[in-house]
C-alpha cells in the first residue's frame, strides 16, 4: 500500500505546479530577464521581486554578485544615464520597494537627497535632531541664532565641518564666533537616565549618558535618539583618544546600562522584543543567542509559526537526469530529511541560486507570482551594462 501511494506521487509535474516555462516568455530558456513591473525570472523560469534588504530596497544575485533591482529594470529598458552627473535611480512615489518601470528616473544626488527629505515618510529627520547654533561676528555682543550647522553654511558660505568644530571648541573662524544654543530637553515620564558604558571596554564614557527610553545626551546637554541608519537602526558617534570615530548601536548601550553584560558569551545578541529596531526602550529589549534571534524574526515575520515561510513550502523533487518521476513534498525540512539533504541547500535550489543539491533538483510546487500579467514588458538583462555602470560609479566615487 506504501509503495502504491508513493509510486502515485512519482509522476511528471503538473502543468499548474511547473515554475514558468520558457515557452511562457518570449525569451529563450537559460536566459535572465528582467520586466517593466519589477520583477525578475532566472534562468530557470522562476519569477520573483528580489529579496527586500533592510535598507527597504530589493536586491537580486545575478553572476554571483548583489544587484538592486531598481537599476536592473531602469538600465535594461533605458540604459545608461545620458547625463553623467544624473546616474541616481530615484523612486518617484517614494516606495524603495516599487520597482516599475514607470516609478523610476535618472535623477543627480542633489536632487535625489531633496526627495529623501521631502519624504513625511522617511522617519527621524536631520531637523528633529538638529542643534541650534548661535553666531556672531568677533567682537559683537549680539547672538544670532540658525536651526542647524548646515544652515548656517548655508548661510555663511562656510563648511560645516568648520562651524561644527568651532561651535564645540568654543571657537571662532573667518571673523564669526559660533555656540551651540542649550536646548532644554523636556522629561519624558518614566525615563531614567545611567552612565553610557563602552562597548568595547565596559567603562563609563565621560559626560555620556543614555536613558531607559533608549535617548542618548551628549557632553554639551543634547539630547537626542540618535542617527538612524539604513540598516533601520539608530547609531551614535564615539570619538576615540586617537581621533578615530565608532558608531555604536544605541539598543546594545541601553541593554548595557540598564540589563547589565550578557549573561552567557552565546546569548550576546540584543533583540527588540516588538520587531521594531527604532524602539530602543529597555523593556523591549533582550539578550538572546543568534539562533533565538533568527528565530524570532521569522516568527514576527510570519505569524505565530517560528518557521521561516520558505522552509514551508512545498516543492517537487526529482534525481538530476531524468524527464519525470517528480516527487511531491509537503515542506523544504521534509524533503531534505527524506533525502537525507540540507534543508538550505533544498531552499537554495527551488529558488534558483543553484542547479541542483545532492543529485537531485527542486522546484516550488506553488508559485502564484509566474503568469504574465497585463501590459507587462519583458527583456532580457545585459550583464555587460550592470558592470559598465558599477565601474562608471565606482570611479566616479573615485574608489578606482
Amino acid at each position: 500500500m506504501l509503495r502504491a501511494i508513493k509510486s502515485a506521487w512519482c509522476r511528471p509535474l503538473p502543468i499548474t505546479c511547473r515554475p514558468m516555462s520558457a515557452q511562457t516568455l518570449p525569451l529563450a530558456k537559460g536566459t535572465w530577464q528582467v520586466s517593466s513591473y519589477g520583477r525578475c525570472c532566472n534562468s530557470r523560469g522562476m519569477i520573483g521581486l528580489g529579496s527586500l534588504h533592510a535598507s527597504g530596497y530589493r536586491r537580486v544575485q545575478l553572476t554571483e554578485q548583489q544587484w538592486y533591482v531598481h537599476r536592473v529594470v531602469k538600465l535594461t529598458f533605458h540604459g545608461l544615464p545620458g547625463n553623467d552627473g544624473a546616474w541616481q535611480v530615484h523612486h518617484r512615489d517614494g516606495n524603495k520597494a516599487n520597482n516599475r518601470l514607470e516609478n523610476l528616473e535618472f535623477v543627480s544626488n542633489s536632487v535625489n537627497v531633496k526627495h529623501s527629505h521631502a519624504d513625511p515618510s522617511r522617519g527621524c529627520g536631520r531637523s528633529k535632531i538638529s542643534k541650534p547654533v548661535l553666531w556672531r561676528p568677533v567682537g559683537s555682543e549680539i547672538w544670532q541664532r540658525y536651526a542647524s550647522v548646515t544652515r548656517a553654511a548655508e548661510q555663511l558660505g562656510m563648511a560645516v565641518s568648520t562651524i561644527s568644530r568651532c561651535c564645540t571648541q568654543r571657537s571662532s573662524a573667518k571673523g564669526f564666533e559660533f555656540r551651540f544654543e542649550k536646548v532644554l530637553e523636556s522629561a519624558l515620564e518614566g525615563e531614567q537616565w545611567r552612565s553610557m558604558l563602552d562597548p568595547a571596554t565596559g567603562t563609563p564614557v565621560p559626560g555620556r549618558m543614555v536613558s531607559s527610553l533608549g535617548r542618548v545626551r551628549l557632553k554639551n546637554g543634547f539630547t537626542y535618539y540618535g542617527s538612524r541608519f539604513q540598516s533601520g537602526y539608530f547609531q551614535t558617534s564615539m570619538r576615540e583618544r586617537n581621533g578615530t570615530r565608532r558608531w555604536p548601536l544605541v539598543h546594545r548601550l541601553v541593554a548595557a546600562a540598564f540589563i547589565g553584560p550578557s549573561p552567557t558569551p552565546e546569548q550576546c545578541i540584543v533583540n527588540h522584543k516588538d520587531g521594531n529596531k527604532g524602539n530602543n526602550a529597555v523593556e523591549n529589549l533582550e539578550y538572546t543567542t543568534q539562533a533565538e534571534n533568527v528565530s524570532h524574526y521569522f516568527a514576527r515575520a510570519g505569524g505565530k509559526s517560528t518557521t521561516p515561510k520558505s522552509t514551508a513550502k512545498p516543492v517537487w523533487s526529482r534525481a538530476c537526469g531524468r524527464e519525470d518521476g517528480w516527487e511531491w513534498h509537503a515542506s523544504m525540512n521534509k524533503a531534505a530529511n527524506a533525502l537525507g539533504l540540507n534543508s538550505s541547500s533544498v531552499s537554495a535550489c527551488a529558488r534558483g541560486l543553484i542547479k541542483q543539491a545532492g543529485g537531485y533538483e527542486f522546484w516550488l510546487a506553488d508559485v502564484p507570482d509566474n503568469k504574465l500579467l497585463p501590459g507587462e514588458e519583458w527583456r532580457p538583462i545585459d550583464f555587460s551594462l550592470l558592470q559598465k555602470d558599477r565601474k562608471l560609479r565606482r570611479k566616479a566615487a573615485g574608489l578606482v
